[in-house]
């Protein structure tokens, strides 16, 4: 079974060096951190120097696929990609912000091929004590006060916690910035992370106050707020409750999100099974699960989740996995040796779940069951939607989940990116070939639903409406 895989959450990492190398030409290195902001603290930044091209790409070794798709024509076109957006910087010194700029193409063909793969923006400075006082003031900075949704290229706020924003507002800008350019330097997530646009964004996040422009019922508005802290969010955010059921009567359905998956599902497990059978005990036939959020977490109970929605003894789930050995895997499995490290092995069939036991007791019959997905769906919330779809359990509605989203997993702890204060979040060691109809990688949902922008301004939830309006009309 997949274990813990990868669970997206902004953090700001405060890390007190940067070694490995990232390129080994000799005209690449680290010049100082130098302050490049002072106000609200000081920001100390990394100024990378590089004069002429590019020359090569990092390599992940511990990655069971990567070195083997990153051919050398692939590198060329990368690297071609890359120094064209290097010279239209036109400088040799590239700060962390404008390094992420210029090697984007590279992050964004990785994450392709791996959406666990991720580059994150870290924070430090030159010395123990410093480092302390960032950490404390980065601890202490306010956030903007809402969430929201990217949607191709605007940005909508999803949830606000300030009555001065709205849901459904487009952002314009923060700070006389237009999202445009913040969104040059982060990942494009339906389900994204504001504080993931200013952090990325010459630590954009070290403001006294965010001043937004939005756009609201076809008039900019121009708004000022401290923000808040990230125990308020954190407060705020878990209102209402996490797992929100709602009947929509009209569509004789019930509806229950899944945020998350835990290192212990019992509690989770407990509460869909409650909130099913109440749906079913008021007439309910038709049951929305909605993981477009659920980013996974940990296959604990996966087969006692299963068994609420599927009437079988057993059903199959894996044909085999394949292992990139490496040091940081050695004491995972007692078959291993040194002399493996670097290679692809094939795990033997006793340790793979290959096939899951259900449980029929805690089945429950007589509904149709509906799972929404995005592509912010990952790890063993994609395996979910996976099961459901190839078993022929549930209809899968909403955007198709990210390329290889079921592919890869068990990670290990990433490296930062030598000269710069970027961070590789985690590393897949694991590739999986569970039984799947995905296509050339790709869950394709039975029922596709874009996400529009226009259609989230208007402040609701317009792909969950449209789903229960395609059930509705059944």
């Amino acid at each position: 079974m997949k274990n813990i895989l990868h669970l997206i959450v902004l953090t700001v990492f405060i890390v007190s060096n940067v070694k490995a190398q990232i390129n080994t030409d000799s005209q690449n290195r680290l010049n100082s951190l130098k302050i490049t902001k002072t106000t609200p603290y000081k920001i100390w930044d990394v100024c990378f120097v590089q004069k002429g091209d590019f020359t090569e790409l990092y390599k992940i070794p511990n990655h069971p696929a990567f070195d083997s798709l990153l051919t050398q024509d692939v590198e060329q076109r990368l690297l071609k990609e890359i120094n064209i957006r290097r010279r239209e910087l036109n400088r040799d010194t590239l700060l962390t912000s404008d390094y992420f700029y210029v090697w984007k193409p590279y992050f964004d063909w990785l994450r392709n091929e791996d959406p666990h793969y991720r580059i994150t923006t870290v924070a430090s400075a030159p010395s123990d004590e410093l480092r302390s006082e960032l950490a404390k003031n980065f601890k202490k900075q306010k956030r903007p006060p809402f969430q929201i949704y990217s949607i191709n290229d605007s940005i909508v706020i999803r949830t606000s916690y300030e009555d001065c924003f709205k849901k459904g507002d487009l952002i314009l800008s923060i700070n006389n910035i237009p999202m445009s350019e913040y969104a040059k330097y982060y990942y494009n997530d339906t389900y994204s992370q504001i504080n993931g646009y200013l952090l990325n964004y010459n630590f954009e996040l070290a403001s006294n106050t965010f001043d937004v422009k939005v756009l609201r019922e076809n008039r900019e508005e121009n708004i000022k707020t401290e923000g808040k802290s990230m125990n308020e969010l954190s407060r705020l955010s878990s209102i209402p409750e996490e797992y929100d059921p709602t009947i929509y009567s009209d569509a004789n359905c019930g509806y229950i999100q899944i945020k998350a998956f835990y290192s212990d599902n019992s509690r989770l497990i407990k509460i869909i099974t409650k909130e099913i059978k109440a749906f079913k005990n008021k007439g309910i036939k038709n049951v929305i699960i909605d993981i477009r959020r659920n980013p996974g977490g940990s296959g604990d109970r996966f087969d006692d989740l299963l068994s609420i929605f599927i009437n079988k003894p057993t059903i199959d789930y894996m044909k085999g996995q394949k292992l990139r050995v490496s040091q940081e895997v050695l004491k995972d499995y007692d078959f291993l040796t040194v002399d493996m490290i670097g290679r692809n092995i094939e795990i033997p069939d006793k340790y793979i779940t290959k096939s899951i036991k259900l449980d029929n007791r805690k089945f429950i019959d007589g509904l149709n069951y509906y799972v929404l997905i995005s592509g912010n769906t990952g790890s063993v919330a994609a395996s979910f939607a996976n099961i459901m779809q190839y078993n022929g359990i549930a209809i899968i509605a909403g955007e198709p989940l990210l390329r290889n989203a079921v592919k890869y997993g068990e990670t290990v702890r990433g490296k930062p990116l030598s000269y710069t204060l970027l961070l590789e979040t985690g590393i897949s060691t694991m590739e999986f070939d569970e039984y799947t109809k995905a296509i050339d990688g790709v869950l394709y949902p039975d029922i596709h639903i874009p996400y529009v922008a226009s259609e989230y301004m208007t402040g609701k939830d317009a792909v969950l409406e449209k789903l229960l309006t395609i059930i509705k009309n059944k």
